[in-house]
């Protein structure tokens, strides 16, 4: 489909996983369709997920592991990188990890 969005496809979509007994919130699918991108839906998305973590866990911290691609949007958005993995998503992509401390 590359940027053409039909009618009634999603724009955005993304989930949370907790582990370590709830304490770790991990972003996960996080995605925009292209024909979204840099309109704010990103952020919105991130923004309903933190919103979501915050009312309805005891989450301590989120995490993510991306691409240097999206490296840039969660720096933007406070999460501090804790770690790069040489191919660590596979030959040629390495991952990035990041995480922030969930205000309580």
């Amino acid at each position: 489909m590359g940027g053409h969005k039909m009618p009634g496809d999603p724009v955005a979509f993304g989930a949370v996983t907790l582990t370590d007994y709830g304490q770790t919130a991990w972003l996960r699918w996080g995605m925009v369709h292209a024909a979204y991108h840099r309109q704010g839906w990103g952020r919105a998305l991130l923004e309903a997920r933190m919103e979501w973590i915050a009312e309805r866990t005891e989450a301590s911290r989120v995490r993510v592991a991306t691409t240097k691609p999206v490296h840039g949007f969660f720096v933007h958005h406070g999460l501090e990188t804790t770690g790069i993995v040489t191919n660590g998503l596979g030959p040629g992509l390495d991952r990035y990890d990041l995480q922030r401390a969930m205000p309580r």
